[in-house]
């Protein structure tokens, strides 16, 4: 158990307050105990706080703990031993109420620990488990995250323009903003002051929107400001990064609330494909320019991922590589030769016009673009005083400003001889 309870002033509030609730129904369903605790109400609420706050770690973090291990021996809450900070009966009392099926199941599992009798120092901790519908209101009342207690680390921002000279560090450019680029203040500023939580209507939600099985989930939670990011020189990349929506797995983003309001996410249907017609001048026609046939929708996304990794190889061998490497990972199963040979073949004669980029690092130009239009988003949606998230070629705003995104997407893109069409993620 915890023995003491951190976390932003924000988040303590909350708790204190979803404590106090809780214990008005715990003794509401336990009237044996309404008389002390009505005597030392603090006490009691300063026990079920200090628990709570342990178990909604337990329940944030299911890949390290199931239940909170607790002491039930008098002797370790007096003196100096490790919970004298707790009165010990209104402590025990708070464990008996949320283990107790006075009203029904009961909030909490209890398993009590051993006591070797001949070495008092040989025992095992009680530990106390929440069970599913307490699970529920942890998430319900926003007080379960992937970080808890803390809330997202926001590293200092000294220049909004990087560069990776060499791949991998960021530096500064060291020049002045260019005209678009004037607005990634601006927006760093307005998201600053915006308010991002995820909202989970039940524990089951927060259980599927993070992979905890592989421990990556505590670094999406980095960042408030935006970085415009070259690769090797100004000409290559220049996506926006660096806010921890970004890196919010596409579930959570549904249960997004921007300063408590919901939001919607748009991204432009087939972006790469359209801007690589661009490259070539040329406009693609196809209503979905990734479904190949006789393939079809079933492998839509496989023709999708190999477009974007082969578009940047420079040499004939290294296209038809990353193609299989590409096709095999998206589909899961081994593609013999022969079908690969029939799914490049098929992709190419459905775009015999991007051939002459095939073996080209057009990637960099491609990704200059893209840049270049989030950027011009932005700056409309700025004018208005709409604040937004760019997902490299998507947007999130607040719901009531649906119609400005999807407007200002429009526009972005009305100088490309190929123009993808501005789509709300479902």
């Amino acid at each position: 158990m915890w023995e003491e309870i951190a976390g932003e002033d924000s988040y303590t509030a909350q708790l204190f307050q979803f404590c106090s609730n809780l214990l008005n129904e715990l003794v509401a369903a336990n009237p044996e105990f309404a008389s002390p605790v009505r005597k030392k109400r603090e006490l009691h609420l300063d026990a079920l706080s200090y628990l709570v706050h342990s178990l909604i770690h337990a329940a944030s973090l299911p890949c390290r703990y199931k239940a909170v291990g607790i002491s039930l021996r008098k002797t370790d809450y007096h003196g100096e031993e490790q919970y004298a900070f707790l009165s010990y009966w209104p402590f025990r009392r708070v464990v008996t109420m949320l283990t107790s099926p006075a009203a029904g199941e009961p909030l909490c599992l209890l398993r009590k620990g051993t006591f070797h009798r001949t070495n008092s120092a040989n025992r095992l901790r009680s530990r106390i488990e929440p069970n599913n519908l307490l699970k529920d209101r942890f998430a319900r009342a926003g007080l379960i995250s992937p970080t808890h207690p803390y809330a997202v680390v926001h590293p200092n921002v000294s220049d909004p323009v990087q560069i990776r000279l060499d791949g991998r560090n960021l530096e500064p450019v060291g020049r002045c903003l260019t005209s678009s680029e004037t607005v990634i203040p601006l927006v760093n500023a307005r998201l600053a002051a915006t308010d991002f939580t995820v909202c989970y209507p039940d524990y089951r939600s927060y259980l599927d929107c993070w992979d905890f099985a592989t421990g990556e989930f505590s670094r999406q939670f980095r960042g408030n400001q935006l970085t415009r990011q070259f690769k090797f020189d100004l000409s290559s990349g220049g996506r926006l990064y660096g806010h921890f929506v970004q890196s919010l797995p596409k579930e959570a983003r549904k249960l997004l609330l921007m300063n408590g309001e919901p939001v919607v996410e748009y991204d432009f249907r087939s972006m790469q494909l359209h801007l690589a017609y661009d490259e070539v001048g040329h406009s693609c026609e196809l209503a979905d320019g990734y479904l190949i046939e006789p393939y079809g929708v079933a492998y839509r996304e496989a023709f999708k991922n190999c477009f974007k990794r082969v578009i940047g190889t420079g040499q004939k061998k290294s296209l038809r590589s990353a193609f299989s490497f590409a096709i095999r990972e998206e589909l899961e199963r081994f593609v013999s030769p022969e079908e690969l040979n029939a799914m490049i073949s098929a992709f190419w004669n459905t775009h015999p016009k991007l051939a002459s980029i095939g073996n080209t690092e057009a990637w960099r130009r491609l990704q200059l673009k893209e840049s270049e239009i989030a950027l011009a988003v932005l700056a409309e949606l700025e004018q208005q005083g709409i604040a937004c998230v760019p997902l490299h070629d998507g947007f999130i705003v607040q719901q009531r400003h649906e119609a400005a995104l999807a407007s200002a997407m429009t526009r972005a893109v009305q100088g490309l001889t190929s123009r993808p069409t501005a789509q709300r993620c479902v």
